[in-house]
Formats: structure tokens, sequence, C-alpha cells
């Protein structure tokens, strides 16, 4: 995880002393799920319904070599809130900060389709928290959702500087909750890995700087 950090700020450095293109785009996400894969084999859905979860994201990118770009870029990403049976759950919300690479087919037309893929580090917050009550003694639960890594792969095309793109993304995090009464906890429970994945549309505009 250091290592990855340390290629973050590499990046970004460079990013910052070389002509290039920026980049603002927001996202809605069509298909949102958190999963949990604690059991290192297969991905149980914890749940199919999330509601309304979107992001905010700028990159800036350099031309490397022929049609590849890269550099860097930084997001809010709302997970929304989970519905349950008993009511709305929040679980957490992400600020990744990435490296991004952008693969552009040449053609002649001016729609330019492109490929691109994100690796970075997810600082997770916004932890949600609930309460129930058992015997008229009431109990709070709080969510505590750790970083992790952040991942995206999709393509897209270009129009004059305006952007639109599909892609699939994953916020990796460990999830625990804390049991309290009237303040003191009594109780911590490991949920194991939830990981966020959805599929995203995002619109976006860039320029040259």
């Amino acid at each position: 995880m250091k290592k990855l950090l340390i290629v973050l700020a590499l990046v970004t450095s460079v990013a910052s002393f070389s002509a290039g293109t920026a980049e603002v785009r927001v996202g809605l996400d069509v298909n949102s799920k958190f999963k949990d894969d604690s059991n290192g084999t297969t991905q149980t859905t914890y749940s199919n319904d999330v509601k309304t979860s979107w992001e905010l994201a700028a990159e800036y990118r350099m031309p490397v070599w022929n049609n590849l770009e890269l550099g860097a870029g930084l997001a809010y990403q709302s997970h929304g809130k989970m519905e349950l049976s008993d009511g709305d759950l929040k679980m957490y919300d992400s600020v990744p900060l990435y490296v991004t690479a952008r693969y552009n087919f040449v053609n002649k037309s001016e729609f330019k389709p492109y490929a691109k893929m994100n690796l970075g580090y997810s600082f997770n917050m916004n932890d949600g928290s609930y309460n129930y009550t058992v015997s008229g003694i009431q109990v709070d639960i709080d969510m505590n959702a750790k970083n992790g890594l952040y991942a995206a792969i999709g393509g897209g095309v270009e129009y004059k500087g305006y952007t639109a793109d599909l892609s699939y993304q994953t916020n990796y995090s460990s999830i625990s909750r804390d049991f309290s009464v009237a303040g003191t906890t009594f109780a911590t429970e490991d949920l194991g890995n939830v990981n966020f994945g959805r599929v995203t549309l995002g619109v976006g505009y860039q320029f040259g700087m």
C-alpha cells in the first residue's frame, strides 16, 4: 500500500509540471451493490438495492506514448444507502486518489473512442450508524469502514472536449461495527470485507492546460 501511495505522489508531481489535459466529470451509478467476499472464494451480495449513488471527479493526464495518456485523479464518491426491510442503512462513502491510464483510438471522425483504467487508494468515510431498542434500552450501532484499494475499467467517447463513458468500479473496504449503550461500547463485531461495486455512467468536459 505504501508503494502505491508513492507512485500516486510521483505521478501527481510530474503531471503538475507537464502540459496535458484536465477533465472534470460527474457520474451516476446505474447498478450498484455492496458485496461481502470475506470467505475469499465467492461473493455474496449484501444488497441488491442501493439508493442514488454518484460521484464527482477531476483528472489531469499527459501524453506519454503515441495515443496513450497517463495521469492522476481525485474523486468524491457517495455510495448511497442500502434498502433494508426495516429501513435504510448507510455503509460508507469514498474519496479515491488514483493514477489513470487512457488509450485514445485514432480515426477520422470527430467522435473519438477511448479505453481507460484507474488504480488507487480509497479513503473511506462517512460511516453509517443506526439503533434499536431492547427491553426499553436503546442500543447504538456505529459502522467503521477501513481504507482500501480502488480500481476501475471502462471505455467511452470524446466529442469536441465532451466525454461520455461507462465503467465498472470497485472500492475495497473491511467493516466492523460497535455496539454501545449510553456512549459506552460493550461489543464489536467484525463484518469482514464489504466492497462497493457498480457500473457507472459518466459525463465530463476536458480542456488543455
